[in-house]
């Protein structure tokens, strides 16, 4: 599993001020950058939300090369591959509906919001 860095022109605040919806396909999250601008990012379509409190994650997988090149570490938003998850829901998928192949396009994202780590199946992502 790698972590690599999907927007490097967003750095997420360390007290972010998160607003998470879910509305149909959609999960939009809310959020505040380093200089406190507010930025949203949509997850479009998505298969899969978790939501873990930051004192559950080990955020080993969140602390690379590009996330400490500043000296200490920034909140981007990385996306991991070779995800153990997304392997885990595309075989869950195939003994439910052994046709079924939009798991094949799902992306594994995460985004560390301070108190909280949202991790994301989706087949894409879209800053608003």
């Amino acid at each position: 599993m790698m972590t690599k860095i999907i927007e490097k022109s967003i750095i997420i605040h360390n007290v972010p001020s998160e607003k998470i919806s879910v509305e149909e396909n959609t999960v939009t999250i809310d959020f505040d950058d380093i200089y406190e601008r507010r930025h949203k990012i949509q997850f479009i379509p998505y298969q899969a939300i978790k939501i873990t409190t930051a004192d559950c994650f080990r955020k080993d997988v969140l602390l690379t090369d590009e996330t400490l090149a500043s000296g200490r570490y920034q909140r981007y938003i990385p996306e991991t591959e070779n995800s153990k998850w997304t392997d885990q829901l595309k075989r869950a998928l195939k003994e439910i509906d052994e046709n079924a192949s939009f798991m094949e396009h799902a992306r594994h994202f995460v985004l560390d919001l301070g108190d909280e780590i949202v991790e994301m199946a989706a087949s894409g992502y879209a800053l608003k």
